[in-house]
């Protein structure tokens, strides 16, 4: 009877937790009177907002009104978040304490925040010291350390999973030594004195991001930097459950975003991404919702940005060969800095490096750079970037910022969804921000061409490969093409991976005082970007 008893008890508590979800409860108003700024946004806030002339007086930063609060908690349901950009409050509630919220005259909305959902982002949780010194060395970390440019002074956020044992690394060991942790916390299982401890397998992530932004290889008395802004002030937030994902992180993430802007963090990074993989499948975020304004997250990323004042690097996720493949929130907002992924050698999109859509106005993702372990380290080794251009420009507004380090990647005069404005460039940027003139590394040049076929020809070629990108208009990718300039060359399973989509065969030809590049036009194709020994040759087919 006993075991029968508990057999049924468990039934009930079953039927019950399965009755709950977790929503959103928008709210018609706030107390406005008598609110003073300065209770609620720390010194360094109040200074980067008049820097960049943003007001000191946001409606958004008033908190929801505690009565409120009060009159949800009266009806059963938990209290989890509170957003004041949103006027909003996380609940977990059944039917019957939902229904009674629904009926409470301040209730402006309700939205439902699903469960069981996978970032689309964080899939591999380490990173070699290897890939990361690829990653830097492809931007030019060597201009910026030549001018003793480190990300000096410059509030960097991290909001990812867990940063496992981060306190007693030999990557950060500079950092802690400085005292330039200046806030961390838990927004998954509250305060705790073992922030640095894993609750989850998926706690190292958020180190091994860290270390892509600032780390040092400190160790058998080397010292080798691994991240570009190793100098940086650091905020971290632990929004990510490694062991079982739901959608309720998004509000976690908006719950930390709020925090770091409140302590006047200037730049964050967020190697996370929403997209699809729910439990149930009518739960599913379709490609169709990454349009930058469906998702709470990718509303709040655009807060962020321009309410805020907050730079935002976001990974553009791994779904690059899946059905999904485009770029998943908060990465699909407009106002995101998202990073793509590119090989090393050939700066080529790597095949799961998720892609910009074609029903967007503008172009997705902004910029790329080398990662072998996915584009939840590509976005830290940029965002390095970031503060390194905010420490050389501290009077420039971050779409300057922007700008700068944009106009400085490889492809910036022939962007793509593949890969954005390309890699960028530190010497490149740093010229253009001082307003310097930039010596051509390479001829980039435009053509128009009739027919079906075309013959570049050239002195030389010392790239292993020519890079194509097929395009349907002035942006989009039709498919990418890779083509040895060795014509006996075997492309192995890695290269091979690289060429995407049904590709024409291009051709390659040694010449008695030249080589011969031999280029088919695939149907529907509109353009034809190619890339080799830092030239850019754009094809306008007629």
């Amino acid at each position: 009877m006993r075991a029968i008893g508990l057999l049924f008890l468990l039934c009930i508590t079953s039927i019950s937790t399965a009755q709950e979800s977790r929503y959103w409860i928008f709210l018609s108003d706030k107390i406005t009177d008598n609110y003073n700024y300065e209770a609620y946004l720390s010194a360094d806030c109040i200074e980067n907002r008049k820097n960049k002339g943003i007001s000191l007086y946001q409606y958004s930063d008033i908190p929801v009104n505690n009565n409120y609060v009060q009159a949800l908690r009266e009806t059963g349901a938990e209290v989890e978040n509170k957003s004041r950009w949103f006027n909003a409050i996380a609940v977990t509630a059944d039917t019957e304490e939902l229904e009674q919220i629904k009926e409470l005259g301040f209730v402006e909305g309700v939205r439902v925040i699903r469960h069981y959902m996978i970032p689309a982002a964080v899939t591999g949780t380490q990173m070699y010291d290897l890939d990361a010194l690829f990653s830097v060395h492809q931007m030019q970390l060597s201009a910026f350390q030549k001018a003793e440019i480190s990300g000096k002074g410059v509030r960097v956020g991290i909001i990812d999973a867990g940063f496992k044992n981060a306190d007693s690394s030999h990557y950060f060991k500079h950092v802690f030594s400085d005292n330039r942790v200046k806030a961390f916390k838990d927004f998954i299982d509250g305060p705790r004195e073992d922030f640095w401890e894993a609750k989850t397998k998926g706690d190292s992530h958020g180190a091994s991001v860290w270390k892509m932004v600032g780390g040092i290889l400190n160790k058998d008395s080397l010292q080798i930097q691994i991240g570009m802004a190793p100098d940086a002030d650091f905020y971290l937030a632990r929004t990510e459950n490694g062991d079982k994902e739901h959608r309720v992180e998004e509000d976690d993430w908006i719950a930390a975003i709020e925090w770091m802007d409140s302590l006047g963090v200037q730049l964050v990074n967020t190697s996370l991404g929403y997209s699809d993989a729910f439990d149930k499948e009518e739960e599913n975020y379709t490609p169709k919702q990454m349009d930058g304004h469906t998702t709470v997250i990718s509303k709040g990323a655009t807060m962020a940005v321009e309410e805020k004042g907050i730079f935002v690097v976001v990974s553009a996720g791994n779904q690059g060969n899946d059905p999904f493949r485009v770029v998943a929130s908060p990465g699909d907002a407009e106002a995101s800095f998202t990073i793509g992924a590119t090989s090393l050698v050939t700066k080529s999109k790597i095949g799961y490096s998720s892609i910009g859509t074609d029903y967007t106005p503008f172009l997705k993702p902004n910029v790329s750079c080398f990662s072998s372990s996915g584009t939840s380290f590509s976005a830290p080794a940029v965002t390095g970037f970031v503060a390194c251009m905010m420490q050389l420009m501290p009077n420039a507004s971050n779409e300057e910022i922007r700008s700068v380090i944009e106009k400085s990647a490889h492809l910036y005069d022939y962007p793509n969804n593949y890969i954005g404005m390309g890699v960028p460039n530190a010497k490149k940027a740093m010229k253009i921000a001082k307003g310097e003139k930039v010596p051509l590394e390479g001829e980039v040049k435009e053509i128009k061409v009739k027919g079906r076929k075309y013959k570049w020809e050239r002195y030389s070629i010392q790239d292993d490969y020519i890079v194509v990108f097929h395009k349907k208009d002035d942006t989009h990718v039709i498919c990418q093409q890779l083509i040895p300039t060795d014509p006996g060359k075997e492309m192995d399973k890695e290269e091979l991976d690289l060429k995407e989509g049904n590709c024409s065969k291009g051709k390659f030809k040694i010449k008695k005082l030249s080589v011969e590049v031999k280029i088919h036009r695939p149907k529907k194709a509109k353009r034809t970007t190619l890339q080799v020994d830092d030239d850019v040759l754009e094809i306008i087919w007629e």
